[in-house]
């Protein structure tokens, strides 16, 4: 009778046992495809599951949930993560995001010495990922740059093609200034080079003197003091 009833107590425990997951990793395939539809619909990126080899065996979960992990990267081999807080359980699903990238190209051909508008940059998906890395990829970094040489319609803009514009030309009249905390002292002098704005310019004072300062956005040419 000891044994009988010993017996119909493990058997009673044994299905009180949540049943096991069935399908194994590819139980979890719907959930982490639905989280990651909506997070990377925005982003208008690609992504592959890795689901790995293994057998998986886990508490059955009606609705697991999927996140991001802290710190875990978004783009590349990385990886989600996937529980079940009423099943007590919780494990990261390898994910492939292949993030699509983009550069700035010519909309028509450009002259050189001509300074570029919005109108003439557009981004276009990169035929190389190995050019990610020279291409510009916003073409609001290029606006208002002036063009080395000429340029054909679709050219991938790249940093070394562009200069910043002349904002002072030699012998035009600038506007001297010397700032330090409490009082600004300003002058008009004579600038003898062109510089761009950042550039540093020397200019000749109405008393023969050169100073040598900074040139502003504004065409001003500011003194160390």
């Amino acid at each position: 009778m000891k044994t009988s009833r010993l017996l119909a107590a493990t058997l009673s425990c044994a299905f009180a046992v949540p049943a096991l997951a069935s399908g194994g990793w590819a139980a979890l395939d719907a959930p982490v495809r639905a989280f990651l539809d909506a997070e990377l619909a925005p982003r208008g990126v690609s992504y592959q599951l890795r689901r790995p080899a293994g057998r998986l065996a886990l508490p059955a979960c009606a609705a697991p949930q999927v996140s991001w992990p802290a710190g875990a990267a978004q783009s590349g081999n990385t990886f989600v993560e996937v529980g079940c807080a009423a099943a007590g359980w919780q494990l990261r699903y390898p994910v492939s995001i292949g993030e699509a990238r983009v550069g700035v190209v010519t909309t028509r051909r450009i002259q050189a010495g001509e300074t570029l508008s919005a109108a003439d940059l557009k981004l276009a998906p990169l035929p190389n990922p190995a050019l990610g890395g020279q291409v510009l990829d916003a073409p609001e970094a290029a606006v208002g740059q002036v063009v080395k040489s000429g340029l054909p319609e679709g050219a991938w803009l790249r940093r070394f093609m562009l200069v910043a514009p002349i904002v002072v030309r030699s012998n035009q009249p600038v506007l001297v200034r010397a700032q330090s905390d409490g009082f600004v002292v300003s002058a008009q002098g004579k600038a003898l080079g062109n510089a761009a704005a950042g550039d540093e310019v020397s200019v000749r004072m109405p008393s023969g003197r050169q100073v040598r300062g900074r040139v502003q956005a504004d065409g001003s040419v500011r003194l160390p003091f």
